[in-house]
């Protein structure tokens, strides 16, 4: 075999094991070291734009764009865009751009009850506005953008930030609407919503209920259950991982605050979700099964893989909204909140 003949196989071998390397190994090992970079990829922002422009633009009729200003757990302020999604029985009544006061009337005084949305890994609030139209047939839907997401605050990326951010942003609306507030998680966005309502019912400020999307038990078993943790997993580095997320205070627990918590819960995961199993929406539904409290409501919804709803697509379920306002009935009827 000539010389060139060697070079030419064994060059592409040796670029494959430096990619090996430096996939599986040193850049793993680069993030594991640095607080910064678990972070940043713990809590990936996406590429959503980040100028008011854009979400002036992209708010249609019947949704208005705002921000509101809240204190932070540092010196620095916070202000947090947010879309208000108007019930879609008041937009069929307009042709023309909504006034900025009858927003604010109509999220103070109505017969509507109030949907808080937190979303997604690498979403904004001008993500899945499809989703949020159906939702918006049974409430004023509110979807903000957390510090650092969308064109909101830059600042600190840490759980006890974020959660801080969610928690002034429900008393925020607690104060602007008579309504009852209903809160909706999917995937990040749910273990952000369960902390959040565990951190109010220890003030005595209970939602009428919670809808957690998608959603899994921890960050450990997040990433354990992930694609790449699947593949990577017997690696030396992949416990180090893990364990630096937890030694710097990331540790996205849902399983501890959702044990404790009293509101009303419905768990929806679909059964071809790629990204976390739902086995881990499964374990949810046990661990509020099994809450010591009073009046337990507690609504499990697994979807079949033939709907294909994946991880972010559970809106297209045909039976969806059907779901959801028998849940609403239920809390209604037998869930007294002490909002």
């Amino acid at each position: 075999m000539s010389l060139l003949w060697v070079t030419f196989l064994i060059v592409p071998f040796l670029f494959l094991i430096l990619i090996v390397l430096l996939v599986f190994i040193l850049l793993p090992l680069i993030i594991a070291r640095s607080p910064y970079l678990l972070r940043k990829t713990l809590f990936n922002t996406g590429g959503a734009a980040t100028n008011k422009l854009y979400y002036d633009e992209n708010a249609k009729l019947g949704v208005r764009n705002f921000y509101v200003t809240i204190p932070s757990n540092t010196s620095e302020e916070i202000t947090i865009g947010i879309y208000h999604f108007l019930p879609q029985y008041y937009v069929l009544n307009h042709t023309e751009k909504i006034p900025l006061e009858e927003y604010k009337e109509l999220l103070h005084n109505s017969p509507y009850n109030v949907l808080l949305i937190f979303h997604g890994i690498g979403q904004s609030r001008a993500s899945f506005s499809d989703k949020y139209g159906i939702l918006s047939r049974i409430f004023h839907v509110i979807v903000f953008d957390y510090r650092c997401f969308g064109d909101s605050t830059k600042a600190e990326l840490t759980e006890n930030g974020l959660i801080s951010d969610c928690v002034l942003v429900y008393k925020w609306l607690r104060n602007n609407t008579s309504s009852s507030i209903y809160v909706w998680g999917q995937s990040l966005g749910s273990v952000l919503c369960v902390n959040t309502v565990f951190t109010l019912e220890k003030e005595n400020i209970i939602p009428k209920g919670m809808i957690i999307e998608s959603g899994f038990t921890s960050i450990r078993d997040a990433v354990l259950d992930s694609p790449l943790g699947k593949i990577s997993s017997w690696t030396p580095w992949f416990s180090l991982l893990l364990e630096s997320y937890e030694k710097n205070g990331l540790c996205l627990n849902t399983i501890m605050p959702l044990s404790d918590i009293k509101c009303p819960v419905m768990i929806m995961h679909a059964a071809d979700d790629k990204m976390i199993p739902l086995k881990q929406g499964m374990q949810l539904y046990e661990v509020v099964m099994n809450r010591s409290i009073k009046v337990n409501i507690a609504k499990f919804l697994p979807i079949a893989a033939m709907y294909e709803c994946g991880h972010d697509f559970i809106y297209e379920f045909p039976a969806f909204s059907k779901h959801i306002v028998d849940f609403i009935s239920t809390c209604e009827k037998e869930f007294d909140s002490t909002i």
